[in-house]
């Protein structure tokens, strides 16, 4: 068995096979002739964290240090949310095959979630909350978290680089989709970005400080990167995140000359956007004033939808199947949507305690220092948090995939070893 010390050492690779986790199907269609390979990656490291997660949950128990406890309850109790859930639905319907793999969730299709339902949602969870402890325990200095960082973004830039260079066609475009007798990618190369941005970038830049030229040439190429793929995807969601951090770390960081370099980045990044997709304002127009805005927005409407069925899931979540009823209050002409809003799907999937835990994991990570006044530290921290919860609680992604508990294990871990005092 690895000691702490080497495991800290490979922290970089672990975080980094878990952003490859993250966005395996866009290594599939990057690396087309290797799929089965990535596959079996894909496997291997979800094992690795469900049997991680036996051995860090109890830990957390024998742990003496109380911060340690103090900070990390939500990655207990929300996996035990998710079990309740569970339990509750195999009562119900007397059933134990629900939680089987060949599980089919009829309701679901359509959704990522059909095959294996209370299966692939156990999985998740654990794995998810693994992630956050596993950081938390074994990152103890600020050069394993830069190099972790530094392995995230390249794993998440190797196959947006690639797929940009197969498929330019897909730039500019909102939805794309390739389909052949080895492959299938459908969506666009804007979530990568949106996922991208709303995660790691704030806590990227706050750590530039400590990092040498090469790590700040590849942070800052990497971002980048991830920016003009979202925006040029036309992501009215990513758009919200940079104007709303942007703005955010503009009015509380110091107020020197470096500012105005970044707004000027900014516009000149803007500007060969522009140039690039002349049609760009058009285009964001009709993203923002079409028949899903307003009154008539799909997730105001979804919102409602789900809300208005509180009684029927708010103590231990939804009974069997019974989130994929929900959506069917809104007209949406056949489609399936499912809550876009992180704080919504915990509360609506495992109930109160699981979406409690889960804003106070956000507090946690993203806020504290309360007497250390407005540090650098703490801008970045705001900024992050505007651009991850604009993400997270209008958007369905931000609520499931791994990136983001990437993110708050970091968060936590850099909490720990700066060793600031808590809210």
């Amino acid at each position: 068995m690895m000691t702490t010390s080497k495991i800290e050492k490979n922290l970089p690779l672990i975080c980094g096979l878990i952003t490859y986790k993250n966005f395996h199907n866009y290594y599939a269609f990057a690396f087309s002739n290797f799929s089965s390979v990535e596959m079996i990656f894909y496997n291997i490291v979800t094992f690795v964290l469900l049997a991680s997660y036996i051995y860090l949950f109890f830990d957390f128990f024998h742990n003496r240090e109380p911060n340690s406890r103090k900070l990390l309850w939500p990655a207990i109790l929300i996996p035990l949310a998710v079990l309740g859930n569970t339990l509750y639905v195999m009562i119900d319907t007397g059933s134990y095959d629900i939680i089987s793999r060949e599980y089919i969730n009829r309701l679901a299709l359509g959704t990522n979630d059909e095959k294996g339902y209370y299966f692939a949602q156990i999985n998740t969870w654990f794995c998810n909350m693994a992630i956050i402890l596993l950081i938390y325990k074994y990152m103890n200095s600020i050069d394993s978290m830069v190099r972790s960082v530094v392995s995230c973004v390249l794993v998440m830039a190797i196959p947006t680089i690639l797929i940009v260079l197969q498929h330019p066609e897909f730039l500019g475009v909102r939805e794309s989709y390739f389909n052949d007798d080895s492959v299938n990618f459908g969506g666009g190369l804007w979530n990568i970005g949106v996922m991208a941005v709303g995660s790691l970038m704030w806590p990227a830049m706050m750590l530039m400080q400590y990092c040498s030229k090469k790590q700040k040439r590849i942070i800052t190429s990497c971002l980048c990167l991830f920016v003009f793929v979202g925006v040029a995807g036309i992501s009215r969601t990513l758009i919200l995140m940079l104007i709303f951090s942007t703005s955010i770390y503009l009015l509380l960081a110091p107020k020197d000359n470096a500012w105005t370099k970044k707004v000027g980045v900014l516009l000149l990044a803007v500007s060969f956007m522009f140039i690039v997709e002349p049609g760009f304002i058009d285009s964001i127009n009709e993203r923002f004033h079409d028949h899903t805005s307003g009154t008539q927005n799909v997730r105001l409407l979804l919102w409602v939808a789900y809300m208005s069925h509180f009684s029927e899931f708010w103590i231990i979540g939804a009974p069997v199947d019974g989130i994929y009823n929900y959506f069917y209050d809104v007209d949406l002409i056949g489609e399936h949507f499912l809550p876009h809003s992180a704080v919504i799907n915990f509360c609506a999937r495992f109930g109160i305690i699981a979406a409690f835990s889960y804003l106070c994991l956000i507090k946690k990570a993203f806020f504290y220092n309360r007497h250390l006044g407005l540090t650098n530290d703490k801008v970045y921290l705001f900024a992050g948090c505007a651009a991850y919860v604009i993400l997270a609680f209008i958007n369905q992604t931000g609520y499931a995939e791994p990136i983001f508990y990437v993110m708050f294990g970091i968060l936590l871990a850099y909490r720990k070893i700066m060793n600031y005092e808590q809210l």
